[in-house]
């Protein structure tokens, strides 16, 4: 459904409206209501990210040198020339209480950390896994120079930032970010989050870039990659113990996690943890130097355009953005101190930075999930903190059939199938865009991420806004929010393995299909090729045992049967309505299929693309071949061969098609299949199937030319559903 006008009262008629059971229970709602309004940081945590002013704070005093560009903190004050004779200019600034010596700490040389120094300040850092204790020391013995980096950036122009550091951010691969996190330091504090989302996302990619120059595979997991002996021997092993304080394990402050998944509030996190970790990369670019590090590719999602219309569009002109303001202000999905997020995020994409706002509107997606999700299951204790003794209660979890302990999860009988399989369609199968993970992970371009992404994801989120509004909430009954919940309710998954088939069979039946404008030499040139491709049902063997073997493998199924078999199995013949019309009725559920079922699907998958690879192969290399045999390019060697291809081509169309129809009636009968014996069998069945199209693909290829092989093997794999009990697919009797 577009949103390419707004719906009036005389639209809604024509809309699948959503009954009551769209809006979660009013119980449910309530509980998100009193659930508090605490944002999620444990305690444990916000003792040391606390804001500069409070009463627990000793001051610092900070000393900048002109001449030498060098930034010094010190615990007490120094008279001007005291140390060194050098004039220091004294800054106050105020920090949490720390363990140093008394010795000199340039902590910032030339806007540059001076990794020496801090090493001073700090010690060493052990290398082993570190419990919270010890992080919770060195993170106090870095606060004094966060704030020092802090207050060296907050007094830099953005013009004096570009020239100083433009030249070391290059490594990163998106230096534009990086000076947008700088500008965004100037904001407010919503947009230190954003910042903390967009640093810790292109930070991971531009670690694994570095990595690759002597690493083969990059981990997965950030904190195993700060390990890993290709960065330490690049950046050096104090560099990546503090980039693990930062950002490591749950032990840690560990800031990539509680903002990605949706746990830091916009008070949360601090200015001074964003300053210190530009400066991190800007030194770290500094140690790269001239060295060329290689990008890797961005992801460019060319298949989200499916997702084009299924909801309604909200960054289109006619939609109106105060329905935004007004539901994220009255429903119980959005905590109340969260709000300002969401009001960012719309900021974000009126200014065409739609990039941004996603990546701030993801956390919120699941933070506000989380609240329902923790509710219904009648374990709030979990929506609370992100704590360092426990795991966080994240998508991976809350996406699951059972909860940890073996308990039912209940969150799909709470929202519906239809916003898991958006959900699943979004975050988890392999097909989809997995738009979180890929986003968290830095392998999306900001500037270049489709708006239809943007488009989906807010629609999303409104839908469970709209879902948990108040029982008395006047926004129930109005146009934009039905539009919402219908388009949620009729949603069908468009990423799940079994969806992704029916697209591939319907992409084969149509290249299949144009065999009939394949061009076909005069019957003076070859003597009777067009008139056996005019009527293949007498003069092909193969036709009469290949409409057997389908008749057998479908027991008659009336699915089948009524659309002609025999049409379907003739080469030449165009079969896309018909597929299309056996397509119909194979309906079936994707939400948390057995392991068994996802394996066989595999292999259908596997099968069509095979045929389809095939299909395309012979049409260009038939179509190549006339061109030359036209332009009298062909030698009688080459001439001989295109003979043999052009007399071939029936029964290989015969077998491609029988094979195709193994596909379709295995996919129709799938859920039936419940028995681990009935699906080994067919597996079997369609391993051999797999293997036959495998071998015809690599028979016709151009730098083979296997052509008078292709008919014995079509005939040994027809024969093979005649000659052999063919129950191994179609032994489901009760089907009809």
């Amino acid at each position: 459904m577009t949103c390419d006008k707004v719906a009036s009262a005389s639209d809604l008629h024509n809309l699948a409206l959503p009954d009551k059971e769209t809006f979660l229970s009013p119980p449910v709602s309530q509980l998100l209501n009193d659930s508090g309004t605490r944002s999620g940081l444990s305690f444990s945590l916000q003792r040391y990210l606390v804001p500069s002013g409070s009463n627990d704070e000793q001051n610092y005093n900070f000393y900048y040198c002109c001449e030498c560009d060098i930034y010094k903190l010190e615990r007490g004050s120094i008279v001007n020339g005291e140390e060194d004779g050098t004039d220091w200019q004294k800054a106050t600034c105020n920090s949490l209480p720390i363990e140093s010596s008394d010795h000199l700490n340039h902590v910032i040389c030339q806007n540059i950390i001076n990794w020496d120094a801090i090493y001073r300040l700090i010690g060493d850092i052990p290398v082993e896994t570190m419990g919270f204790e010890k992080h919770s020391s060195i993170v106090q013995k870095l606060v004094p120079v966060m704030e020092c980096s802090e207050q060296v950036l907050t007094a830099m122009s953005p013009s004096v930032f570009r020239m100083s550091h433009m030249s070391k951010l290059g490594w990163t691969g998106q230096p534009e970010v990086i000076v947008d996190c700088f500008e965004m330091l100037q904001k407010g504090a919503g947009y230190h989050t954003l910042s903390m989302l967009l640093l810790t996302a292109v930070l991971e990619r531009a670690l694994g870039n570095v990595y690759l120059l002597r690493g083969v595979q990059c981990p997965s997991l950030l904190n195993t990659l700060l390990s890993t002996p290709e960065l330490v021997h690049t950046f050096g092993q104090f560099q990546m113990s503090i980039l693990k304080v930062l950002m490591g394990p749950p032990t840690s402050l560990n800031l990539r996690n509680i903002t990605w998944h949706g746990f830091a509030g916009p008070q949360e996190i601090p200015l001074r943890c964003v300053a210190f970790l530009i400066l991190i990369i800007v030194s770290l670019g500094e140690v790269i130097g001239d060295v060329e590090i290689p990008q890797r590719p961005y992801i460019a999602y060319p298949h989200v355009s499916m997702y084009q219309g299924v909801l309604p569009a909200i960054s289109h002109v006619n939609c109106q953005p105060d329905l935004w303001k007004r539901l994220v202000h009255s429903s119980c999905f959005v905590t109340p101190t969260f709000k300002p997020y969401w009001e960012l995020a719309l900021h974000l994409l009126q200014h065409g930075r739609h990039g941004y706002g996603l990546a701030l509107l993801l956390p919120q997606l699941e933070h506000g999930l989380r609240r329902v999700f923790t509710t219904v299951n009648k374990c709030q204790e979990r929506m609370l903190t992100a704590e360092n003794t426990v795991l966080f209660t994240t998508f991976d979890e809350m996406l699951l059939p059972q909860l940890a302990d073996g308990r039912e999860n209940k969150l799909m009988s709470a929202i519906g199938e239809s916003y898991m399989m958006v959900l699943f369609d979004l975050l988890v199968h392999t097909d989809g865009p997995r738009i979180r993970d890929k986003l968290s992970h830095g392998e999306i371009n900001f500037s270049s991420l489709p708006l239809v992404l943007f488009d989906h994801v807010s629609a999303l989120c409104l839908a469970f806004c709209s879902a948990c509004l108040p029982s008395d909430a006047p926004l129930r009954t109005e146009n934009g929010v039905y539009r919402l919940l219908a388009a949620i309710k009729g949603y069908e998954s468009i990423f799940h393995p079994r969806s992704a088939l029916v697209r591939q069979i319907k992409d084969c039946s149509g290249s299949l299909s144009t065999w009939s404008e394949l061009c076909v030499p005069d019957d003076r040139v070859f003597d009777g090729i067009r008139c056996s491709w005019s009527n293949v049902s007498a003069t092909e063997p193969l036709f009469r045992p290949a409409c057997q073997a389908a008749l057998s493998i479908t027991q008659m199924s009336s699915t089948f049967c009524d659309g002609g078999l025999d049409k379907f199995v003739l080469p030449f013949e165009h079969i896309v309505k018909q597929t299309q019309h056996l397509l119909q009725g194979m309906t079936g559920s994707t939400l948390y299929r057995p392991k068994a079922e996802l394996e066989l699907i595999g292999l259908l998958r596997c099968i069509v693309q095979n045929c389809t690879a095939l299909s395309e192969q012979l049409q260009n290399g038939l179509n190549l071949r006339f061109r030359q045999l036209q332009e009298k390019e062909l030698r009688s060697r080459q001439r001989a061969t295109y003979q043999r291809a052009l007399e071939s081509i029936t029964s290989i169309g015969v077998g491609t098609r029988l094979a195709l129809v193994v596909v379709c009636y295995v996919l129709d009968t799938l859920e039936h299949r419940t028995a681990a014996d009935d699906r080994h069998k067919t597996a079997r069945c369609l391993k051999r199937t797999l293997q036959y199209v495998e071998n015809l693909r690599s028979m016709t290829h151009p730098t083979r030319n296997r052509w008078m092989e292709t008919r014995a093997l079509t005939e040994a794999f027809i024969h093979s559903f005649l000659i052999h009990d063919p129950a191994p697919i179609s032994g489901l009797k009760s089907l009809p």
